[in-house]
């Protein structure tokens, strides 16, 4: 029998813990309370709400259950892998949220899976709502937008979403995970706080590993969505945040652009609920100012500090395992970077300039060399195989040139959101202009930098 270390995050959710402890311990009975460690990480850090919590979750401290409060809000990801480290050893890692209720057989069925086939590396279950439809069951990433897809979400469960079976993700409100990958891949990254996207991070590090994510349709809960987070401006702002976090972390250069890109801009088209279209403008505009800071080209290259990581960054650090048989959330939103009723007018004038930026960054000319970095992540491997001879230092600086007209073709593109008004055609066309130019121009100097390493590993084959 596998040993279980289950770890309950909260924030703030003390109207919910009696239901979701009493359910969980009886289901944890039923499979064998001696092989289960279970914990509550109490996130907040207000007095009176952890006041709260401790009257909540005291009865069930003498059946067990241990309770600690976060040093700090860790976020949702982060404080299951504190928690899990501090339950100690165990073979299987469960993370759950606190707005849920479980059937006596949840864990068994729950736990199943990871007994039968060593190939499976996070479980995931059947979530139901407050009126009995489905919640979850399974799900997968759209290609294009990289939004969450929920299998069944809103269905009647009458026995079609019964079937277990492999998926792109679970949803992190249940999930668990082999001891060995959590120690492997330390757990979700802390980057995505407070919450959202890290259980897709996950799930696609595991699954790059070779391992099954699994949904189990057997093993059954309740999920009273919304207890931890809920919803507005503070929900939009890290979903938003964490899917671009998301976007430059897994997808390549080239997808992004020529499919991430064209697709959000199609559906900021749509309508929009305001409090969505008003955080993905922030989101993306201050993405453009973290990557590049002021666009003033004057700027000391020394002042610029990513907050996000580099496209792709995770395929170039990823360390590879062989197979084997909301007070303290911080506020994103700046209202100085709403768009005004009149920007929208001048947009078109805008992205026209973009373009004939775009365009004249298209070839590349020797220029005097200056010391910044490039943007185009996914062809580091590529710069680091050239040695600094002279002619590569001015594609690096003209390139550094064309990333920031790259950047201000984001900021658009938050403007965009920001605005509330139906997209122009032309404008739609402008942006598409720019994504097929960008496209060409990243083949050009793949092609370009190809030739260059392959001219300075043949030069340094004469001189052996």
């Amino acid at each position: 029998m596998l040993s279980i270390s289950i770890v309950v995050v909260s924030y703030g959710s003390a109207a919910y813990l009696a239901e979701c402890f009493s359910s969980l311990l009886k289901s944890v009975a039923v499979y064998g309370a001696d092989r289960v460690k279970v914990a509550l990480v109490e996130n907040h850090q207000d007095a009176a709400q952890l006041e709260k919590t401790r009257r909540a979750i005291a009865p069930f401290l003498k059946q067990g259950v241990s309770f600690w409060q976060a040093p700090a809000n860790l976020g949702y990801g982060a404080g299951a892998n504190w928690g899990w480290t501090r339950l100690g050893p165990s073979d299987i890692k469960i993370v759950l949220n606190p707005d849920m209720v479980f059937p006596d057989e949840w864990l068994s069925a729950f736990v199943r899976p990871f007994e039968k086939d060593a190939s499976i590396g996070i479980v995931g279950c059947k979530l139901l709502g407050r009126e009995g439809e489905i919640q979850h069951a399974g799900g997968l990433i759209r290609r294009d937008l990289v939004l969450a897809e929920h299998f069944g979400a809103g269905e009647p469960d009458d026995g079609r979403w019964d079937e277990s079976c492999p998926v792109e993700f679970v949803t992190g409100a249940a999930l668990g995970i082999r001891a060995g990958l959590f120690e492997q891949l330390g757990g979700f990254d802390p980057a995505f706080f407070p919450g959202y996207y890290e259980d897709v991070d996950l799930c696609k590090r595991v699954a790059d590993l070779g391992f099954k994510v699994w949904y189990e349709g057997a093993a059954v809960a309740h999920h009273f969505e919304g207890g931890t987070f809920g919803r507005g401006l503070g929900y939009y702002l890290p979903l938003h945040r964490n899917r671009l976090r998301y976007i430059f972390k897994h997808l390549s250069t080239r997808q992004l652009l020529t499919e991430t890109l064209p697709a959000e801009t199609q559906r900021l088209r749509g309508t929009m609920d305001d409090r969505d279209r008003q955080a993905t403008a922030t989101v993306y505009r201050t993405a453009a100012r973290s990557f590049f800071g002021s666009l003033d080209p004057g700027l000391a290259p020394g002042s610029r500090t990513p907050a996000l990581p580099a496209i792709s960054q995770e395929k170039e650090n990823k360390t590879v395992l062989k197979k084997k048989p909301e007070s303290s959330r911080p506020d994103l939103y700046d209202s100085s970077l709403e768009a005004s009723s009149g920007e929208g007018a001048n947009l078109s004038r805008q992205l026209m300039e973009r373009v004939k930026e775009v365009k004249e960054g298209w070839l590349i000319e020797e220029k005097p060399f200056r010391s910044r970095l490039p943007f185009v992540a996914s062809l580091r491997e590529r710069f680091n195989s050239i040695s600094t001879r002279w002619y590569v230092k001015p594609i690096l600086a003209q390139q550094v040139e064309y990333n920031a007209a790259v950047a201000r073709a984001i900021e658009d593109l938050g403007k965009l959101a920001a605005a509330n008004q139906p997209v122009h055609d032309l404008e739609i066309a402008t942006l598409s202009e720019r994504m097929l130019s960008m496209e060409q121009r990243l083949e050009r100097i793949e092609i370009l930098l190809e030739n260059l390493a392959a001219s300075s590993h043949n030069e340094a084959g004469k001189n052996v």
